[in-house]
C-alpha cells in the first residue's frame, strides 16, 4: 500500500472513530435524560399524592364534624363548604376529582381515581368511614 492509501486508511478509521464516540456521548446523554425525567415524575407524582392525602383528611375531618352535629353524615361534599371548610380543594392526583359516596346516615367512601375513556371510574386510593383505622387505602 502507497502513502497516501495509508494515510487515507488512517483518516477514515479517525473519522468513524469521531462518529462512533459521538453515538455513545449522545446515547449516554439520551439515557441520563429519562433516568433524571423519570425521577423528577416520581417526585413529583409522590409530592401530589401526599398533597392530595393532606386535602383528603381536611376533607374526611369536615364530614366527622358534620356527622357530630348532624347525626348523620351529608349528601354531597358541597354542603360542608363555608361551615367545616372553607372551600373544597381538589386532589392534585387522579383525574377526576373526589368521588363520595354516601352510604347511609353513618358512613361514606371517597375516592380518587381516574376515567377510563370517559367510561369506567378507577379508584386509585380511597378512605372509607367503615375502616377508619385503615386510613387512605390504595388500589393500584
Amino acid at each position: 500500500m502507497d502513502d497516501k492509501a495509508v494515510l487515507t486508511e488512517r483518516k477514515t478509521k479517525y473519522l468513524w472513530s469521531k462518529v462512533g464516540l459521538s453515538i455513545i456521548a449522545i446515547s449516554l446523554v439520551l439515557i441520563l435524560g429519562a433516568i433524571f425525567l423519570n425521577c423528577y415524575v416520581q417526585k413529583s407524582s409522590d409530592k401530589n399524592r401526599l398533597e392530595t392525602v393532606a386535602i383528603g383528611n381536611e376533607i374526611v375531618e369536615a364530614l366527622e364534624s358534620y356527622h357530630v352535629e348532624n347525626g348523620q353524615y351529608p349528601e354531597s361534599l358541597d354542603r360542608l363548604v363555608s361551615k367545616y371548610l372553607n372551600k373544597l380543594k381538589q386532589p392534585l392526583w387522579g383525574e377526576d376529582g373526589w368521588n363520595y359516596e354516601l352510604h347511609g346516615p353513618n358512613s361514606f367512601v371517597i375516592r380518587v381515581g381516574y376515567r377510563d375513556w370517559g367510561k369506567s371510574y378507577y379508584p386509585v386510593m380511597y378512605y372509607s368511614s367503615v375502616q377508619k383505622e385503615a386510613g387512605w387505602i390504595y388500589d393500584n
